[in-house]
Order: C-alpha cells, then structure tokens, then sequence
C-alpha cells in the first residue's frame, strides 16, 4: 500500500545549470485560530505568474535562484490580507500567520435582493475582460485518490499542461498535453454502479473547463432576476476588505431538498466571492455536509488579467453494501507563461481516461525537479474529512470568507 500521498507544493523547476539556488519553506497558518491554511498561494512578488501551494496540511517549499534573494515573498488566501516577507532574512520551516480580512459590513440576510443579482450579472458580464483574453499557457499538476472507508484504494498524479483559448466564449476548446504520470492502484473489488459513475469522472478536459465555473458560465441560475424561477436563493451578502480591496461575498443555498437515494448537490450550499474595484470573480463554492459533495474554484491575478489557480472536487458517499466511498480530484495551476512558448507532452484526446494512457514512469522526473512534498497519508484523509465537515457549520455561523 502506498505510504505517503504526494502534494504540488513547488514551480517546475530544473535546477542543474541554473547555478546557485537556495530552498525556502515554511507552514501558513490562521493567525486567530492556529489553523493551518491548506491551498494559500505563495509567490514572488516580481514573478507572480509563477509561485507555489501550501499542501493540505498548510505546508510549502520552493527553489529559488540565488537573485531572487533580493526580492519579497507574497502569501495569500482568500479570506486573508496578504502577508509580505523580504526573502533577505532566512525562511527555513518558518511559521507564517495570515490574519483573517476585515470585516466592512455586517452579514445581511438578501434573499432575491436585486442588487445582489445586478452584481452577479455584472461580473458575469465582465469575464471576457477580467480573464485571459490572449491564448496562455498554464503549468499544472493533477491528483486524484479513491478510498474505501479508510484505505487508499488507487492514487494518480499528473504534470500536464494546458493551452487555453480566451474566455470570451464557453464554447473555446483547450488543448491539454501530459508531461508526466505516475499512478498506483490496488483496487481487487467492483464498486457499486451507484457510484462507480462519479470515480471514473476522470477526464482533464472534464476538470479543467467544465468545472472552471468561469470558464463554463456555470453559476446555478444565480444571475437570474429575482422574479425568475431559480434553483438558488441568495443567503448572505457582505464585504471585508483584503490588502487594499474590497471582496464581495455572496452566500447561497438550495431550494432543494435532498432526496433518499440520490447523490449529488441537491440542497446545498456554497459562496461566490467577487473583487469589488472589476467584479472579477475569485472563488466559488459548492457542496455541504450532507451530501458530501464539494466543489470548488479558486483565481489569482497575474498581471492584470485573472487565471484559475485551483480546481478542486470531492465526492463521498454510503453505498448500499455499508461501505464508504471517496474520491478526490485537484488541479492546481502552478506557472502562466505566454502561449508563444511550445507545450511539452503528448496531446491527450478529449475522450480520453487517464486510467486508459499509455505512460512511461520517469523516477528521474520526479526526483529532480523537487515538484512534490510528501505528507502521510492519515494527515491527507484527516485533512480532506476535517475540511469537508466543517463546511456547513462555518455557513450557519456565517464565517465563510474567513479561511473556508
């Protein structure tokens, strides 16, 4: 059984040739609580378009060229004010606290207030602005694990990359080529087929676009007027300010009810989280408790123009047979650099399963370009069920935007 679950938590880096370079890391945490902040974005702030991820457990390490001493390291999460530390002084397992933004408005109840909708419609409006409008390339890592109750039963990873088309349209194809794959798998049992739909739901093309709530112009019918039948109501809406900005959130929940035997996202709830000054869009959520269903997507801005910095999607569900499934699936985009550049690997086909290509394992790959940061696996389970239990609570107790 394999022992450790592997993060993306580094740039894709070649160190030989670059000369001197130096190793910094580091474990982010909430500053109130003492949590540790999983998914916080750490990066240059003179190269923003490349940077890293602290992994599940709050941790980071990145390879620096030895110039890059001389510049400032930014650590940011929605929710927080952004963190700066002169890269002067050594960052060695150094603890970094991020303080949770301000609050600027009390939470108000808004159900089907139309300005809310107004809002929404406008940053809806506003994509093909706000976002790539020029071909890009984006670096990425992809992992992906199963568990039955608690034992790890298949893991993938994946460094691919992904050439995109603007964002003016849904309807734009990207091209997506596999660099890298290694994968183990020690599943001996067929799954229930109530359920074995959801764990091969594992196309790329599937993850990055049509789960892009962006990219696809999927938003739940939250955009309609009030008058409008929707599916979804607006719960809470407020603003706190975050390094100098402004974010809008918007809370909303399901009309809804669950039924007996479905899966899915029925009843739940979730957060649009917008940037006030351009209503750019920077997270969005979905899924709660019940149903164990969540999904959900992060944007940073490079420049200024914004890119999807995390695509994330977990599913777990009771089978009639009394066992506990679970798959969890995460693109983190780590590098946007000009479509100019030629991207490396092989075109996957639209229609292709990652399970279903040919791949050639490369220890050295891995070995040296330090991509990965090993934690074990009880600290990834714990870390993904702690996340996922704590969702509707923090909705009831109106804390989404602090560190959710």
């Amino acid at each position: 059984m394999r022992r450790h679950l592997l993060m993306v938590v580094c740039s894709f880096l070649t160190l030989s040739g670059y000369g001197q370079y130096a190793q910094i890391s580091g474990l982010v945490k909430d500053a109130s609580s003492g949590e540790p902040l999983a998914y916080a974005n750490v990066f240059l702030m003179t190269q923003q378009n490349k940077g890293v991820v602290t992994n599940a457990i709050g941790r980071f390490q990145m390879a620096l060229h030895a110039e890059s001493l001389n510049d400032t390291l930014l650590i940011s999460a929605v929710g927080y004010q952004v963190e700066r530390i002169s890269l002067k002084q050594p960052i060695i397992d150094t603890v970094i606290l991020l303080r949770p933004s301000a609050l600027l408005l009390d939470e108000v109840t808004v159900t089907y207030k139309e300005n809310v909708h107004r809002i929404l419609r406008k940053a809806i409006n506003r994509i093909p602005k706000n976002y790539g409008t020029r071909k890009f390339l984006a670096k990425a890592y992809y992992e992906e694990y199963s568990v039955i109750d608690t034992q790890y039963v298949e893991f993938i990873e994946s460094m691919i990359n992904v050439t995109d088309r603007r964002f003016v349209s849904p309807e734009d194809e990207s091209i997506i080529k596999l660099e890298q794959m290694r994968r183990v798998r020690e599943r001996t049992e067929p799954m229930p087929s109530e359920v074995e739909k959801y764990f091969a739901f594992d196309r790329i093309y599937t993850i990055y676009e049509r789960m892009n709530n962006v990219r696809q112009r999927q938003f739940f019918s939250l955009e309609q007027k009030p008058q409008e039948r929707s599916t979804y109501k607006i719960e809470h809406y407020r603003e706190y300010g975050e390094d100098g900005d402004t974010l809008i959130e918007v809370g909303y929940k399901s009309h809804q009810t669950k039924q007996e035997g479905t899966v899915g996202y029925a009843g739940s709830t979730g957060i649009i989280v917008l940037d006030k000054k351009d209503l750019a869009i920077l997270k969005m959520t979905r899924g709660n408790e019940a149903d164990h269903t969540f999904h959900e997507v992060t944007y940073r801005k490079v420049g200024d123009k914004y890119f999807p910095s995390r695509i994330a999607y977990k599913y777990a569900v009771k089978a009639p047979d009394g066992k506990q499934y679970a798959v969890s699936r995460a693109l983190y985009v780590y590098e946007i650099q000009e479509a100019k550049k030629k991207a490396l690997g092989k075109r996957l086909e639209r229609t292709m399963d990652l399970r279903d290509v040919p791949h050639k394992y490369d220890p050295e790959f891995w070995k040296d370009n330090q991509v990965l940061l090993s934690i074990s696996a009880r600290d990834a389970l714990q870390a993904d069920l702690k996340q996922m239990g704590n969702l509707e609570r923090k909705f009831k107790r109106g804390q989404w935007g602090r560190g959710d």
